[in-house]
């Protein structure tokens, strides 16, 4: 059984490797993209616009890499590989998300209060009574 086990450090490495780059290209990609829409909307300043696409870059790197370093440690061919990969990576853009301290840290806020069931229909009643049109038939025989 160790002659099976042999080749998994590199086959590992390999897959880190490859897929973390395909990871930061394709993430670095998308978000230059976004990034560079908004420095040209006035939304953030090229330096801003150049740091998040660095950052989202990096974090698609590190996640695509841990998840091809699971799929390639687990082993699987085919739809089991893909799917190890897509949970190694998914496990680890959660770890790095900072806004999940945010969620727990902050209370739920209540939903605004709901307009009475009678003002609402009022309302309704009253928008449909205003569009209401005559049929086309009856538009063309008075013509």
């Amino acid at each position: 059984m160790s002659h099976r086990l042999d080749h998994l450090p590199g086959e590992v490495a390999d897959a880190a490797l490859r897929l973390g780059t395909v990871g930061a290209i394709v993430n670095g990609g998308i978000a230059a993209g976004q990034s560079a829409a908004a420095a040209r909307a006035g939304t953030k300043t090229p330096a801003e616009a150049v740091s998040e696409t660095l950052k989202a870059a990096t974090k698609g790197g590190i996640a695509s890499a841990i998840g091809g370093a699971a799929a390639a440690a687990l082993g699987g061919r085919g739809f089991v590989r893909l799917a190890l990969f897509v949970a190694g990576a998914a496990i680890a853009t959660w770890a790095m998300n900072p806004a999940k301290a945010k969620i727990a840290e902050e209370p739920a806020e209540a939903p605004p209060p709901a307009p009475p069931a009678a003002a609402a229909k009022s309302k309704r009643a009253a928008a449909a009574g205003a569009k209401r049109r005559k049929p086309r038939r009856a538009a063309a025989k008075a013509a």
